[in-house]
């Protein structure tokens, strides 16, 4: 199972060789980064060439590199003209970065948030991840194409939907190499393995995720999964912290009331607790989960962000580091025994 890391440092920071080390030291084998998109870009401009230019570096570096394209809720690729443009621009990059095969194509889509309006948003992804599969897979066949999911507004309703608008097309090639999702917990505190019944799909919601997958798209030619290696990535899940009293390292209102701390004596849930379960819940839930990414390595200063990275704003390591790195150790050396 891949354990990996969401890390846009890497695009913004010059020193890629000292990133590269923290990751790994982490015990992070996988950086996954954000590329931004607007209607109208066909190629990269003058900023995205320079994070190229740090994430080939990367690459030649051997630490993978899984590439994430999306842009504001207004500008999600409902047209066929806006979807042409899209996946050009994410086939451009992907084709500039040495190596880079792992391809998340738009963030989150059931949400508002992220696919503004939501009304025919199933069809409308279906028919990006449909393009957005030819061009990468005419570019580089053994590429790795990944939706996004969030766990609130009801996921599994959506993947009926994509999966319906599938059959309806008449399409004799997949969709996706991987179906992506992202397994936050409804609050910090709450347990990896809850279980939901409100439309929330969170890790413990495992059984029900599988089984819209498998039911959607049972009988077409998009691989099952476990079939042709397609698999579920968590490509994001956290557990935001309490920020230490007296540094003057954060500002802004909270955005979350159910914080944790990073390291707790006794049987109060920490940091730890809680990326313990989650990592093991994932790698005992193999061979159908192939990856989990933390988000995110450093926490934001702004307290409107997220502050569930394993390193304070001013990148010195939590209290939880040391033990998350232990871990992390066991489960990428395949040493953790499940049960």
């Amino acid at each position: 199972m891949l354990v990996g890391v969401d890390d846009d440092w890497v695009k913004w920071r010059a020193d890629t060789p000292g990133l590269v080390r923290i990751q790994r030291d982490a015990g992070f084998d996988t950086v996954k980064v954000m590329f931004p998109w607007r209607p109208g870009m066909l190629h990269p401009g003058t900023i995205e060439q320079h994070y190229i230019s740090r994430l080939s570096r990367m690459s030649l570096l051997r630490q993978r590199v899984v590439l994430a394209f999306a842009g504001r809720a207004r500008h999600a690729p409902r047209t066929p003209r806006a979807r042409d443009q899209f996946c050009r621009y994410v086939r451009g990059i992907v084709a500039a970065v040495p190596g880079a095969r792992d391809i998340v194509i738009w963030n989150e889509v059931n949400s508002p948030s992220f696919w503004r309006p939501q009304r025919d948003a199933p069809r409308q992804y279906a028919a990006l991840l449909g393009r957005c599969w030819d061009e990468l897979h005419a570019l580089r066949p053994d590429v790795n194409v990944i939706s996004s999911t969030a766990p609130r507004h009801n996921p599994l309703q959506f993947v009926r939907g994509v999966g319906a608008a599938y059959r309806a097309s008449g399409r004799t090639r997949p969709l996706v190499d991987t179906f992506g999702h992202n397994p936050y917990p409804s609050v910090s505190s709450e347990s990896p393995a809850a279980v939901h019944e409100n439309g929330y799909v969170g890790q413990g919601d495992y059984d029900a995720l599988v089984r819209a997958i498998q039911v959607s798209f049972s009988g077409t030619h998009q691989p099952l999964l476990g079939e042709q290696g397609v698999t579920i990535w968590y490509l994001e899940d956290g557990f935001q912290t309490r920020t230490p009293f007296g540094r003057p390292l954060y500002h802004g209102l909270e955005n979350e009331l159910a914080l944790i701390p990073a390291l707790a004596p006794g049987p109060v849930v920490d940091q730890v607790d809680q990326l313990q379960r989650a990592l093991a819940l994932a790698y005992c839930q193999q061979p159908l989960v192939g990856a989990l990414f933390n988000f995110q390595l450093a926490d934001e200063r702004r307290l409107a962000g997220w502050q569930s990275g394993l390193l304070w704003a001013n990148w010195q390591p939590k209290p939880s580091y040391a033990p998350l790195r232990d871990l992390l150790a066991q489960i990428t050396s395949g040493a953790y025994a499940c049960g």
